[in-house]
């Protein structure tokens, strides 16, 4: 278990390697205990990190938002960047659309839905937050994912924007 929260700060250290260094980097972000200032609003840059993939879903907070927290069934609107574990492929960005994606919660992935919406152990996600999840194949598309290539474990940077019900 150590060893995925090593992971999850792996992650967060990736996506704060650019940000405040007047580079013209795309997001500042960090994790507990070294948080940093996170610009939501910039696209996050994900880096996978060599550790192999968890078994479970992964959930940890990059900014904890202060608006109402997200239920099963809400319709929420977020940015969203995914990339595949195996090779850091990028899935999907909303961010290269130029408008955050909005879709019920019932509609989408379901560890990406657990993740949000904060059920089977999971705290609810805030309007406001970004949060890092890290989807084990049988938590997005399983073992026949779209394309006809091999299942894999996926990683999302969120915001989340609002929520409707």
């Amino acid at each position: 278990m150590a060893t995925w929260w090593l992971a999850i700060a792996l992650i967060a250290v990736a996506l704060g390697g650019c940000g405040n260094d007047g580079g013209g980097g795309r997001g500042d972000t960090g994790s507990h205990p070294t948080r940093r200032t996170v610009h939501l609003g910039q696209e996050p840059h994900v880096t996978v990190p060599d550790e192999p993939p968890p078994r479970e879903l992964t959930v940890d907070d990059l900014v904890v938002g202060d608006g109402p927290s997200a239920a099963p069934g809400d319709i929420a609107t977020f940015h969203d960047v995914g990339v595949r574990h195996a090779d850091g492929e990028e899935l999907d960005s909303s961010w290269n659309r130029g408008i955050p994606a909005r879709f019920s919660l019932a509609q989408v992935l379901p560890g990406f839905a657990k993740g949000i919406a904060g059920t089977d152990g999971i705290e609810a996600m805030r309007v406001g937050g970004r949060r890092v999840l890290i989807l084990p194949p049988h938590e997005a598309y399983g073992e026949n994912p779209p394309g006809g290539g091999p299942a894999d474990t996926l990683i999302f940077v969120v915001d989340l924007v609002a929520l409707d019900e």
